[in-house]
């Protein structure tokens, strides 16, 4: 699924609050968030809107066209106020990046759910959150937010098994999917259509979450695992969190590949332990997801996920 990014005048409007050195430091973050961008760049196509981007107000009377072209005199002042960061970062973003064929009017238009495809979404970069826009399309100022954008519209729009194993492949680095690609599809696939969003729940909780409470400071302070991953479940927004722990389904006995490895070994886990959701994303009820996953508790570096599906029964 490929993204269409735009940056805009409105992406570095002055909000009227920040101090320069909040500015300062929201715009030095847009560099690991461009790198990131750049580095996932055969789906990821940034684009600059550029009508009134130059006459932009950074900051207290500083647009965007006196940072980078501006005249001897204001150039003295602004490198006076302003890192080179800040200075560079903009004029890469000027003069490097495509030039969107859209006036603003059109660009606003292309962001709504009107335009969203299986194939395609589209997202903004902004120093703040900006009315005008929906939410879910909002990438803020750091690499977070652009994660959050692009698993967001996994779960919305990505109805295909295969390639929602490609997305999350991507855009998880630290969750590992079951070798057998064939079982983990089809039991996906009851699943996809109906829970797509609370799938991408499920996987950024894990994600994002788990090694932080399972063993934040590097010692496992887990004594009952029932109770722990039915506490994680509820501070993640989730309806509940279990294990099978007899160890006796055989769908739950996975093998796995390290990522970003030559290395042909295989680590097999038994998935026993789940998190749960009762409801489908359209909120009717009786309709059950189960994200089957395991750790390694001398590597928790991955999270590794065995099944998606309704449930497991052999």
């Amino acid at each position: 699924m490929k993204a269409n990014i735009f940056v805009c005048d409105k992406s570095f409007t002055y909000n009227g609050v920040d101090t320069l050195c909040d500015i300062q430091k929201k715009i030095v973050n847009l560099r690991p968030l461009f790198s990131v961008i750049e580095s996932k760049k055969n789906e990821n196509y940034i684009y600059l809107q550029h009508e009134n981007f130059l006459s932009t107000e950074i900051y207290s009377g500083d647009t965007v066209e006196h940072l980078i072209f501006g005249t001897e005199e204001q150039q003295c002042k602004i490198k006076q106020k302003y890192n080179r960061d800040v200075i560079n970062i903009l004029k890469s973003l000027f003069n490097k990046t495509r030039r969107c064929s859209y006036s603003y009017e059109d660009m606003i238009e292309v962001l709504s759910d009107f335009y969203e495809e299986n194939d395609n979404c589209y997202g903004v970069i902004a120093m703040n959150r900006l009315s005008c826009f929906p939410k879910c399309n909002q990438i803020l100022y750091d690499e977070k937010g652009f994660y959050r954008f692009r698993r967001y519209y996994i779960g919305k729009l990505v109805n295909d098994p295969v390639e929602f194993i490609s997305q999350i492949n991507i855009y998880y680095d630290n969750l590992i999917l079951n070798e057998n690609e064939i079982l983990f599809c089809q039991k996906l696939s009851e699943v996809i259509e109906s829970h797509g969003i609370s799938i991408i729940k499920c996987l950024t909780a894990l994600s994002e979450n788990f090694k932080k409470e399972y063993c934040g400071d590097g010692e496992i302070k887990v004594d009952n695992l029932s109770i722990f991953l039915e506490q994680f479940a509820k501070r993640n927004g989730l309806d509940g969190g279990s294990f099978e722990g007899k160890n006796d389904k055989f769908d739950l006995q996975c093998r796995f590949r390290n990522k970003n490895t030559s290395c042909e070994e295989q680590k097999e886990l038994y998935c026993g332990p789940h998190l749960k959701i009762y409801h489908d994303d359209k909120g009717r009820d009786g309709q059950h997801l189960r994200v089957y996953f395991a750790w390694d508790k001398y590597d928790m570096d991955y999270i590794y996920v065995g099944l998606i599906t309704s449930h497991v029964k052999n």
